[in-house]
């Protein structure tokens, strides 16, 4: 997960506040910018591919390859492999060798509050969280203070994932309160903000052609500090069973990405059923 978190002090392209207004006139605005929102996000749904397309995905495979373009020498870039299978599984390998972040291994099953990590560097399996849950206390095995919010933080970047590759499944969809117009890096955008899951915001800046996302911004709120924001760019965009997906896909402005996708594939169950394996390949998902 190290490689997908970019952040930045500010929220990006911040929204004009309008002038006061009675409590009426407020309705009635609030009731338009709702109504566009969602009228942008069903353009957006159906350039995509169709709600019943993106609902019908169960399993989606991502394989993503990046150079990066500026940086320390010794972090050039990852190969990362990663299997969702929707609602609540999630397996990914990440391989930046050579480099100072290794291999690493992630294997998530929400629905059992079940995850662990395993890094070439310590070589053996480290729970994320493991059952009972709530946590378990701190004599027990595998226990760390930060268990809870790994674990959050873990299954928060599964979430946003499907966002930024599908942008709604059938368990997944985020909702929305205002539409705007802005631009972006020159060119002119639309733009639906929103939120999803535990309240985080989310912004799709949709190109006013083809209505496909051309970035999405994350902003998690802080009661002090800055804003967290995390800022992904998509382009190029291919059809994949009916459905458009980005062959780019940077998280971070200096990242040379090529993604390709599998979806509905089967896998292997057992990789969620046990700790992951140091000797596991990028393929250890197949059945």
């Amino acid at each position: 997960m190290i490689f997908r978190m970019f952040v930045f002090a500010a929220t990006l392209l911040p929204i004009a506040l309008s002038g006061q207004t009675t409590g009426e006139s407020r309705m009635h605005d609030q009731s338009d910018e709702l109504r566009g929102a969602n009228e942008l996000w069903e353009q957006a749904i159906l350039a995509k591919g169709g709600r019943e397309k993106l609902h019908a995905v169960r399993t989606l495979v991502v394989s993503s390859k990046s150079e990066y373009l500026e940086g320390p020498k010794d972090i050039r870039g990852h190969h990362i492999e990663s299997l969702y299978v929707l609602p609540d599984k999630w397996w990914e390998w990440i391989d930046s060798r050579p480099g100072a972040f290794g291999l690493n291994i992630f294997v998530s099953d929400f629905g059992r509050a079940v995850a662990w990590e395993l890094s070439d560097r310590w070589r053996s399996a480290m729970p994320i969280k493991t059952k009972p849950d709530p946590p378990p206390n701190p004599g027990s095995p595998g226990y760390t203070p930060n268990a809870d919010a790994k674990y959050k933080s873990v299954r928060g970047m599964f979430l946003k994932q499907q966002l930024v590759y599908l942008m709604e499944t059938k368990f997944l969809k985020p909702s929305f309160v205002r539409a705007r117009k802005t631009r972006l890096h020159a060119k002119n955008v639309d733009v639906v903000e929103g939120s999803f899951d535990d309240g985080r915001g989310i912004q799709f800046y949709l190109d006013p052609k083809s209505h496909l996302p051309v970035t999405i911004v994350f902003i998690t709120k802080f009661e002090s500090g800055p804003d967290y924001v995390e800022v992904i760019r998509l382009a190029d965009y291919v059809e994949v069973g009916g459905i458009q997906m980005p062959s780019r896909v940077s998280w971070g402005s200096d990242e040379d990405n090529r993604t390709t996708y599998q979806i509905n594939v089967s896998y292997d169950p057992s990789i969620f059923e046990r700790p992951p394996r140091i000797d596991m390949g990028p393929e250890a998902w197949k059945p």
